[in-house]
């Protein structure tokens, strides 16, 4: 471990921590995505699915933690999230959800400045199965459920060193438009839009 993470984990530990996102944004051509989708759906052949809790109990222990479970019973009670996924072999080897009526980078700090956008959110993909192209393809899925929902525009947000999730976000129309650092001081959770933004993707070297 670095001295810089090594200091950044203390002060995490204190209850101080900081990330840099980038929100990225569409908006919907349903023709180019059509066409993208039909390509990847030929190529990988599964079935993507609307997912229910039960779905989740069939995920990466890892990642379906007791209190991402819990954050996941709240959001299938509520009307405006859908849970979208593919199950490979009794595992649940890749989920995402839509939120459809608030940009939220976390349960405290919501984006209020985007209208008639839908949010793409908590994709994960089981660690089994990386590597198929499973994340472009229930993107691009969820990017069709939203405009036949009536919404124009999606957003993504993504952390700024997140080069592998930059890259297919990219491949699926979406753009950078802002990018933010979000500070969290002992649980008060303050929002910053950096005024220069860095449009390349990062080397994942």
């Amino acid at each position: 471990m670095t001295l810089t993470r090594l200091f950044r984990a203390i002060l995490s530990r204190l209850g101080i921590w900081w990330e840099k996102y980038y929100i990225m944004q569409t908006d919907i051509d349903i023709n180019i995505i059509d066409l993208q989708f039909s390509k990847l759906a030929d190529k990988i052949g599964h079935e993507i699915v609307k997912l229910t809790y039960e779905d989740f109990l069939r995920g990466e222990k890892s990642f379906c933690t007791d209190k991402k479970m819990s954050k996941y019973r709240e959001w299938f009670n509520d009307p405006n999230r859908e849970a979208y996924g593919i199950i490979i072999d009794n595992d649940l080897a890749f989920s995402s959800w839509i939120c459809y009526d608030k940009i939220e980078l976390t349960n405290k700090t919501v984006i209020q400045k985007y209208n008639n956008n839908a949010l793409l959110q908590d994709a994960y993909c089981h660690t089994k199965y990386r590597g198929l192209g499973l994340h472009s393809y229930v993107t691009l899925y969820r990017l069709k459920k939203i405009y036949n929902k009536n919404y124009k525009y999606a957003i993504s947000i993504v952390r700024t060193k997140n080069v592998p999730s930059l890259k297919t976000q990219t491949k699926s129309t979406l753009k950078i438009k802002e990018e933010v650092t979000l500070y969290s001081l002992f649980g008060k959770e303050i929002l910053r839009y950096n005024l220069k933004i860095s449009f390349e993707i990062p080397n994942s070297s």
